[in-house]
């Protein structure tokens, strides 16, 4: 049995769409943090092949909601504790694998024995989770793959509904209030999407748990966002999605919908995002 430990929301989301679609030899065991279990409760027709079995364990993280774990204040009192939950959790097995090289990294720098194993080591995470399980890449072929396919839904007033999610855990990736005002201007289809507690309006909404948050991306058309759980959110419930980056593109958690379409552009690139909503609405 391979046992894999997780705790971030756009790993898990990224995990299950890989999950769902392989054929395994072996079991396989993720335990989650309790942390991540109103996510999965969540989606909808969450089913897993029969091979895997989900189990869920406290070590503490008890951050506001869509907050990911990092380990920023690795030296605090509250960190130290969710690592010492941790490592009980663990200690019974002789190999665990864990999301990203540095926690790995960092888990066995503080624990021993050395059994922490990275999923991903290098290379698209997408493409990593595939290797890891033995599962073949998804076809260039769009048709092939649901999650690849266009919704095209066309509402009463034949217009398409694009949600816009400008925020993120990183201060660096959340997207300026005037690259934000300067889409929603350009475009009177995009509706902008806040974590927080507010009245809705035309062209603002309001999510503050995940129902909320996955019934807003299944009822829209189109999705921008930056980095984030969103826009993996849209790609499991098959969403056609534009990405956002600050300076750089990172190519390695890139959907495959994103990299297969070039559908990502940096915070300032309004040409090229413009031109991808408008050839959108012609479909």
């Amino acid at each position: 049995m391979q046992v894999l430990i997780f705790r971030s929301y756009g790993d898990l989301i990224i995990l299950l769409n890989v999950l769902q679609k392989g054929i395994y030899q072996d079991r396989i065991h993720l335990k989650i943090s309790a942390h991540l279990q109103a996510l999965i409760e969540n989606l909808p027709d969450f089913k897993l092949p029969d091979k895997v079995s989900i189990s869920y364990f406290d070590i503490g993280i008890n951050r506001g909601i869509l907050r990911l774990f990092t380990n920023k204040d690795l030296l605090s009192i509250a960190t130290i504790k969710e690592l010492l939950r941790f490592n009980k959790e663990t200690n019974t097995f002789s190999t665990v694998y864990v999301e990203q090289s540095l926690r790995a990294w960092l888990l066995n720098l503080i624990f021993y024995p050395k059994r922490f194993i990275p999923i991903i080591k290098k290379g698209n995470v997408y493409d990593a989770y595939r290797h890891f399980f033995s599962i073949k890449n998804i076809s260039p072929d769009l048709n092939k793959d649901s999650n690849l396919i266009l919704k095209h839904k066309a509402s009463i007033i034949s217009s398409k509904r694009i949600l816009l999610f400008p925020d993120s855990r990183k201060t660096s990736k959340q997207l300026p209030k005037a690259i934000v005002n300067q889409i929603l201007k350009t475009n009177n289809q995009v509706i902008e999407a806040r974590f927080g507690e507010g009245k809705d309006s035309n062209q603002k909404i309001y999510y503050s748990n995940f129902r909320k948050l996955i019934e807003q991306i299944k009822s829209s058309d189109y999705i921008i966002s930056t980095d984030s759980l969103p826009v993996h959110l849209a790609y499991y419930l098959g969403v056609p999605h534009y990405i956002l980056y600050p300076k750089k593109v990172n190519y390695d958690w890139l959907t495959p919908y994103a990299k297969e379409l070039n559908s990502y552009g940096l915070f300032g690139e309004y040409q090229n995002l413009n031109l991808f909503l408008k050839d959108f609405n012609k479909l």
